[in-house]
């Protein structure tokens, strides 16, 4: 797959442009489910086609299954016209270019140092900005920056 034209926009703009490409893979309901374990079949048995699909090639006739780091690629394509260099789970994060900031937490720091390492991380955020992360549970997440302290993701709860 070619890339498209890149696609040059304002803050403003790519709040719009996220949201828009988000809310209409919400909006294909029913259609498209939450597949936490998708990645790991995929990654390992098959190439990822669908990666970079569409919100309507989720239909009556197709339903989509979606892990995270797809939903993050396929927003991050349909926004932007890009795709992204590797997967976007939290073990291939090497991979991922460029990276703004990697922090690993020791689970030593005080509560002052995770305040101080919160502000930082918040003031480099940008619209479309992806945070991949480990949770405490053993799995990583993705999830992209939309402006104001939001951001969107795909999970099952």
């Amino acid at each position: 797959m070619q890339n498209k034209e890149r696609i040059i926009m304002d803050k403003s703009q790519k709040v719009n442009a996220i949201l828009e490409i988000a809310k209409a893979f919400y909006n294909r309901g029913a259609y498209i489910q939450y597949d936490q374990r998708s990645l790991d079949r995929i990654v390992q048995l098959t190439p990822r086609a669908t990666k970079y699909m569409p919100p309507e090639a989720a239909t009556r006739q197709n339903t989509v299954f979606l892990d995270c780091s797809t939903l993050m690629n396929s927003i991050y394509y349909q926004t932007f016209g890009e795709e992204l260099t590797a997967d976007l789970t939290w073990h291939m994060i090497d991979y991922v270019k460029p990276r703004v900031m990697y922090y690993e937490f020791s689970h030593t720091e005080s509560a002052k140092e995770l305040d101080e390492i919160e502000t930082k991380i918040r003031k480099l955020l940008e619209p479309g900005d992806i945070i991949t992360y480990s949770r405490i549970i053993g799995s990583g997440h993705t999830v992209m920056y939309i402006g104001d302290n939001k951001f969107i993701h795909c999970t099952p709860n």
